[in-house]
């Protein structure tokens, strides 16, 4: 007749639980600096174009990076950007006149995007980015082919359709 032994007895058996917690701690400490290196790092500084400042070419910018179809008679009321490129992570807003809120739906974030809101908040340290206050609230967001991630919000300011859109 064969004795079996205890699970927790045998030959490495004490080493296991050691080395599992040793793994574990250093795991956790690396999670740890990981966090406060990202606390500490300097951000670069936000780029804010607002007025005066926006041109077409800001609006083709969103649209090449998003993807996203503005019609001409969409205004662009602000844009912000952290890096010297405009290529990454930025956000805008725009102004919808009422008769073109159902064609703007048609673009393709409205269709195939997730019902998700919007985590990309580059634009909240603004006074223009008030996406929170927004009634009547649409949220698409969609990877493009080339992750590109993209978020956008629609919905009414006031009596305004106002469009939020961030990417990175």
């Amino acid at each position: 007749m064969a004795m079996s032994q205890p699970h927790n007895s045998g030959p490495g058996a004490p080493l296991e639980g050691t080395v599992t917690g040793i793994a574990l701690l250093i795991g956790v400490g690396l999670i740890f600096i990981a966090g406060l290196a990202c606390f500490f790092v300097p951000r670069a500084p936000l780029h804010e174009f607002v007025g005066d400042q926006l041109t077409a070419d800001h609006v083709r910018l969103v649209t090449q990076h998003t993807s996203i179809v503005f019609p001409p008679e969409a205004r662009l009321l602000g844009l912000c950007h952290r890096s010297p490129s405009t290529a990454s992570h930025v956000a805008a807003k725009f102004e919808l006149p009422e008769s073109c809120r159902e064609s703007f739906l048609q673009n393709a974030i409205f269709q195939v995007g997730l019902e998700l809101p919007p985590h990309c908040e580059l634009g909240s340290s603004t006074s223009w980015w008030q996406r929170d206050r927004l009634k009547e609230r649409i949220d698409r967001i969609q990877y493009l082919p080339n992750s590109t991630y993209v978020g956008c919000s629609v919905g009414r300011e006031g009596s305004q359709t106002v469009v939020y859109v961030s990417w990175a």
